[in-house]
């Protein structure tokens, strides 16, 4: 049987050192190329047309997202897992968006590495638990903010979602006024009244109060489950 190949990329050599000796002690698993640059991990996948490539973000003369597109154009067949120190929700929102097929940070490597390389021959994408927390916390985010910036526009005019919407993204009047060109006096009071209409009295309440009734409407809480 055919071995399932994969391709390091990464431009620290102790790392595919490391990654070699981890895949190449797994049966049917062998890794047939490595590269320590961006357009060095192309000519490879071209030429070798792996079924796995593991990559990293940071890499000399190309970083890992743009490269994710690259192959997936020079190589659809091979699948792309991003294995990286980085971890925060742009990050890992701008992985998933580039087409990788997983993710896994390299400080969960032992636990995760060989869980993810499994699923993704398995035809399965894989998020590992902290990039996973990572993706579902911006799934509520964007969800709650789209959700108050619709919800109930009778109750709320415009300007007052517009409001809203900042409020949940966590920032400080001084800076909404700024942002929406008005007085910080005219801020608490737009507050005030966005409390008052909706019947909460914190703005932890009212993150609460639209987190809950998004992820009932969408739901996401059996989703996290998953």
């Amino acid at each position: 049987m055919r071995p399932f190949r994969i391709l390091l990329a990464d431009d620290h050599e102790v790392v595919r050192l490391g990654l070699r000796g981890l895949i190449q002690s797994q049966k049917g698993w062998k890794v047939c190329g490595e590269s320590s640059t961006g357009k060095e991990t192309l000519e490879k996948v071209k030429e070798l047309k792996p079924e796995l490539a593991i990559v990293d973000i940071s890499m000399p003369d190309m970083d890992g997202l743009e490269a994710i597109h690259h192959i997936l154009n020079i190589a659809p067949e091979t699948k792309v897992l991003i294995f990286t120190m980085h971890e925060s929700d742009e990050v890992t929102n701008a992985v998933a968006k580039a087409g990788a097929h997983g993710y896994v940070v390299k400080s969960e490597a032992r636990n995760q590495l060989l869980t993810a390389i499994r699923s993704i021959q398995n035809n399965e994408d894989f998020l590992s638990p902290r990039a996973t927390k990572l993706v579902l916390e911006n799934i509520r985010r964007a969800k709650t903010i789209e959700r108050i910036s619709t919800a109930n526009p009778t109750a709320l005019t415009k300007r007052e979602q517009e409001v809203t919407r900042l409020l949940v993204e966590a920032k400080a009047n001084k800076e909404i006024a700024a942002t929406l060109g008005m007085t910080v006096r005219t801020v608490e009071t737009h507050r005030a009244r966005i409390m008052r209409k909706l019947g909460v009295h914190s703005l932890a309440e009212l993150v609460r109060h639209f987190l809950h009734k998004q992820q009932r409407l969408s739901g996401l809480s059996s989703r996290l489950k998953r």
